[in-house]
């Protein structure tokens, strides 16, 4: 029997997620929320992955015991994303050892 729950997008928040998409975000909570009262009633812990910081914050408020944010690929991209925008902008500057 495991010790926890820890739910991930692409597999266990299937149904959230897509309800989530088409605008129906009181099915992703309330999916979510049925399995953090499943895990919690069992004596589990209950975690999920997610993608900004008001979605930990969210998620912790629901009752998940703990939220990972981001994957390090996700956190690359947006800051590599940053800077060209910099770029592009004409505000990038000159930093490191070049």
């Amino acid at each position: 029997m495991a010790d926890a729950a820890w739910v991930k997008p692409q597999v266990a928040l299937a149904e959230a997620i897509t309800a989530a998409r088409l605008g129906q975000r009181q099915l992703a909570r309330k999916l979510l929320a049925e399995i953090v009262a499943r895990a919690r009633s069992r004596g589990r812990i209950a975690g999920v992955h997610t993608g900004s910081p008001a979605m930990v914050k969210a998620m912790l408020a629901q009752g998940f015991h703990f939220a990972s944010l981001l994957t390090d690929v996700r956190i690359f991209a947006n800051a590599l994303s940053r800077a060209l925008a910099a770029v592009r902008d004409g505000k990038a500057r000159m930093a490191g050892t070049y």
